[in-house]
């Protein structure tokens, strides 16, 4: 295999360049196109300022509530000077008719695309990267200052001609996703949608990739050729229409990359050389690395090369020790002789061949997927945290089904051009196709266990995963030139050795990747804006203590249950909500949708609520979530105390009768205890009501500071009665109320107290084994 390696020096620069760009990243080093930093602009961008921004349309996108436009050589004017912002994505108006090709001043709030600040949570910082795009501006005004138009605009209004066609040709159950598949249009689809494609294992044919481009461009080009064009002038032509077609479909890594192929696939025929996916593949990624660095980090350009090295060297090497596939059985003779005894038995041996030689196919198939999906599988886990379980199915009908798939829209939308009622009964294949798969995948996603959710390996099981395919795959690729070379007599016992190897190797790849190493008990506050939600985890056992926020959309969908599925949380013992103020409860009400529509593999077995909400009206959206998802509703008071294996949760607050009833001070608040470490968990708790607790029983070495570091609360008393080793505090980097207070952040220091707030450093986790714990924050210090 190494041998081979060496011939391919295309793939050796390519490696080399990639961990060149690797240690670039690591040490930071101004190589991936983003703009030089500004005050100005950093300026503009923290304190929200109006700015305006000029450049030249070159993509137009219509979403469902807006269209999204991206400038290029765009720059922000300001009074004194202008300073370049390269590409910039600007969310406008639905009605925005800006042709491409125009230079337009757009006026709007400035800002940067979010990265990641919770385990889990998706890095819009780095998917824009990977576009070159460093900057977002929503469009409060704009000005046409030179008109547009010119090829890009003709493809672009191409794109939207081929999009209507598609809706008036086919029942809206399956135009959403024949624009997904034919032009890579997903703003259609739903979410439920979505969902289930993903339970079955086929989400991937949304994408644009190698599969359309190979199948378009082969068969465009095959098409031409037998009109009589001659192959140079044939190959021109494929090539610029499947150029054209990659730019109306988005022009994603996995699109370019397929382009990058066909063209060097065009170049073998025209020069009579024969044509090598690999050395396409590493001329490919050299081209695009080249050109955007930052590709190397996104999902879509490591799965789309990697499922080409699956196919290219991964089926290779193993295809080798399945059965042979048998040939198809013939057919009798017309005048064959015999009597109906022995034609009976020519049919029935017929029957059987053919019975066989499907099997052996449906056989050959499933392990040819089992083997992509394994190779594939670090990667799929390290970005989706879960394994489709019965992805074979739907997987089994694409196989086939893809080439009719794709050949019956294309001659749909072409013919749809002339009529719309030939292009509909043209495109009627691939609306069954989509129905079929559809509904299977709907049907999939009832099973109990239809997907495993195994959580996000760590760096380093993902490494050693990859190094061990790669070096099973060496072997087996060796051991295939080893079984070439011996005598018949030797080949099926070298076969099974190399079996019982790839088996072996396999279970220890899977053990490595998906055996998830605990602590005994973990407690985690996210990041959620102005808002609060903390996850305590005891090895299975694990807790949400609230959930919401007042500056993050869809935090339960975006920040919640991302963070819980990458952890492999599929169950939770309780939901403890500590006062109903929605910057607590907001993100819980959607835990509790995505649970009672199975958007979300997970169940929950309590919710928790302060006594005093019982019969509120503030309760009646909240147990209403609770019990569409199946979750009993129990009512909390001091005294009362939850237990787990090594973990106790007793309640402070409020009381049964007297004290504080309502409001912040009525807060749910919690004494954990594990081990040695202990825990006090406010809730937003008010001086008032933390006097109400004094004197405490015992110190604690965490505190969770009550009322996101609000100057109303953690008082001297209160801190010198708890004496916290460390106090952590849920707060946005700009908090319109000022969270934290200085007041609160002062007491803290005097008290001798280690302060950790979501703003600065992210998601913040304690964790310990034994008697010992420590702090730590998903960014690194002195980044948030």
């Amino acid at each position: 295999m190494w041998k081979n390696l060496r011939k391919r020096p295309l793939c050796v620069i390519c490696l080399l360049l990639m961990l060149l760009i690797i240690f670039a990243r690591a040490a930071n080093l101004p190589v991936f196109g983003e703009p030089p930093e500004d005050s100005l602009v950093s300026d503009c961008v923290l304190q929200g300022q109006r700015v305006s921004v000029v450049g030249t349309v070159t993509d137009r996108r219509q979403k469902n509530r807006s269209t999204q436009l991206i400038l290029t050589n765009s720059y922000l004017r300001s009074e004194s000077r202008s300073i370049s912002l390269k590409k910039i994505s600007v969310t406008a108006d639905p009605e925005a008719a800006i042709l491409a090709g125009s230079v337009v001043v757009v006026s709007g709030i400035l800002s940067q695309p979010e990265g990641a600040s919770n385990p889990g949570q998706f890095d819009l910082h780095d998917y824009y990267a990977g576009q070159q795009i460093y900057y977002t501006l929503y469009a409060e005004e704009w000005e046409i200052l030179e008109k547009g138009g010119g090829i890009r605009e003709t493809l672009l209004s191409l794109r939207n001609a081929l999009l209507d066609r598609i809706d008036r040709m086919t029942g809206p159950e399956t135009a959403s996703a024949l624009k997904a598949v034919l032009l890579g249009d997903r703003s259609g689809l739903t979410e439920e949608e979505k969902r289930n494609y993903q339970v079955g294992g086929i989400l991937h044919i949304f994408a644009i990739s190698g599969m359309h481009i190979s199948f378009l461009g082969r068969g465009f080009l095959k098409l031409l050729q037998r009109l009589g064009l001659p192959l140079l002038p044939a190959a021109g032509v494929s090539f610029l229409t499947l150029a054209c077609y990659c730019f109306i479909t988005g022009a994603a890594a996995s699109s370019l990359r397929a382009v990058c192929m066909f063209a060097v696939y065009l170049g073998g025929r025209i020069l009579l050389r024969t044509y090598d996916p690999l050395c396409a593949l590493a001329l490919a990624g050299i081209l695009l690395l080249l050109e955007n660095p930052s590709l190397l980090f996104t999902s879509g350009f490591q799965l789309s090369f990697c499922a080409i090295l699956a196919v290219s060297a991964g089926w290779h090497s193993v295809s080798w020790l399945l059965p042979p596939q048998v040939k198809k059985p013939g057919t009798p003779g017309k005048g064959a002789v015999g009597g109906r005894a022995e034609l009976r038995q020519r049919r029935k041996r017929q029957l059987f061949g053919w019975l066989r030689y499907f099997g052996r196919l449906v056989l050959r198939y499933s392990l040819f997927w089992f083997s992509l999906t394994v190779i594939l599988l670090p990667l799929t886990i390290w970005y989706y945290y879960e394994i489709p379980v019965f992805g074979l199915l739907p997987n089994l009908l694409l196989v086939p089904g893809a080439p009719v798939l794709l050949a019956s829209g294309t001659a749909g939308l072409a013919v749809g051009a002339v009529s719309l009622e030939v292009g509909g009964k043209l495109l009627l294949p691939a609306d069954w196709i989509v129905t079929g798969l559809r509904d299977l995948t709907e049907r999939i996603r009832t099973f109990p266990l239809a997907t495993w959710v195994c959580g996000k390996p760590a760096l380093w099981q993902l490494l050693a995963t990859e190094l061990l395919l790669l070096l099973l795959l060496a072997v087996l690729y060796k051991g295939r030139e080893i079984r070439d070379a011996a005598e018949d007599r030797g080949k099926k016992v070298l076969q099974r050795r190399y079996r019982k190897m790839g088996a072996a190797g396999l279970l220890l790849m899977m053990i490595i990747l998906l055996v998830r190493p605990q602590p005994d008990w973990s407690l985690t506050m996210l990041d959620v804006g102005q808002g609060d939600c903390l996850v305590l985890r005891e090895r299975e056992n694990c807790f949400l203590v609230d959930g919401g926020s007042s500056t993050v959309k869809e935090v339960g969908k975006y920040r919640i249950l991302p963070y819980l599925k990458s952890q492999g949380v599929h169950h939770l013992k309780g939901i403890f909500v500590s006062h109903p103020d929605e910057d607590h409860t907001n993100g819980l009400l959607e835990v509790f949708a995505a649970i009672s529509s199975r958007q979300a593999t997970l169940r929950a077995d309590y919710l928790y609520l302060p006594l005093w909400m019982r019969g509120t009206k503030e309760e009646r959206a909240l147990r209403q979530g609770a019990e569409a998802a199946d979750t009993e509703v129990v009512y909390l008071a001091r005294g009362d105390r939850i237990t787990t294996d090594q973990m106790e949760i007793c309640v402070l607050n409020p009381f049964p009768q007297g004290g504080i009833q309502r409001g912040n001070s009525g807060s749910l608040v919690l004494s954990l205890s594990c081990g040695s470490f202990d825990a006090l968990l406010t809730g937003d708790l008010e001086q008032d009501g933390e006097r109400l607790l004094l004197p405490l029983e015992k110190n604690y070495e965490y505190l969770k500071t009550a009322h996101h570091g609000s100057s109303g609360s953690t008082s001297k008393a209160f801190l010198e009665a708890v004496q916290p080793q460390v106090a952590v505090i849920s707060a946005p980097v700009r908090s319109r109320y000022g969270h934290p207070h200085r007041e609160t952040l002062q007491r803290l220091e005097d008290a001798g107290t280690a302060v950790y707030c979501t703003r600065d450093r992210g998601a913040l986790r304690a964790w310990g084994s034994g008697d010992t714990w420590r702090m730590e924050g998903f960014l690194p210090a002195g980044t948030g």
